[in-house]
C-alpha cells in the first residue's frame, strides 16, 4: 500500500455532489433552506482551498497497483483555462443582457399614478400572504 494526498478538487467535488442530494431532497422546502445549504457549499469550497495551502496534507492508503496521478500537460491546462474562460465570458454576457433588459424596463415603465394605487397594492399584498410592508 502506497499514500497518496486526496486532492481538494475531489473534496470540493464530493461536497458539491453531497450538496446536489441535499438540494433534491429540500426540493419542497422553504428556498430560504436551499439558499443556506448553497451559501455552505460555496463557504465550503472556499474553506476546502484554503485549508489546502494553511494545513498539512491528508493522506489515505490506495492499492500500491494504483498509477499516481498524472500531472495535466501544458496543453491539457491550456485547454481547462479556455473552457473556463469560455464559461466566464458566457457568464459575463448573460449577465450584461440581463442588465440591458432591465435598463430597457426601466425606460419603458410608465408611473402608476392612480391615487387609490398604494391602497390597491396593500389589498394584493395581503390577498397573497406576502409578509411586505408598504406604509412609507
Amino acid at each position: 500500500m502506497s499514500f497518496v494526498p486526496a486532492p481538494a478538487l475531489l473534496k470540493i467535488a464530493l461536497l458539491v455532489l453531497g450538496a446536489l442530494l441535499a438540494a433534491a431532497a429540500l426540493r419542497r422546502t422553504p428556498a430560504e433552506a436551499r439558499h443556506d445549504l448553497w451559501l455552505l457549499v460555496v463557504t465550503g469550497t472556499v474553506v476546502l482551498g484554503l485549508a489546502g495551502l494553511l494545513l498539512p496534507a491528508v493522506y489515505f492508503a490506495v492499492p500500491g497497483s494504483w498509477a499516481p496521478f498524472a500531472q495535466p500537460t501544458r496543453r491539457g491546462a491550456e485547454l481547462i483555462a479556455l473552457v473556463w474562460t469560455a464559461g466566464a465570458v458566457v457568464a459575463g454576457l448573460r449577465f450584461v443582457a440581463g442588465l440591458v433588459a432591465l435598463r430597457r424596463i426601466r425606460v419603458h415603465a410608465t408611473a402608476l399614478r392612480r391615487a387609490d394605487a398604494p391602497d390597491a397594492l396593500a389589498a394584493a399584498i395581503r390577498c397573497s400572504s406576502l409578509p411586505r410592508c408598504t406604509s412609507r
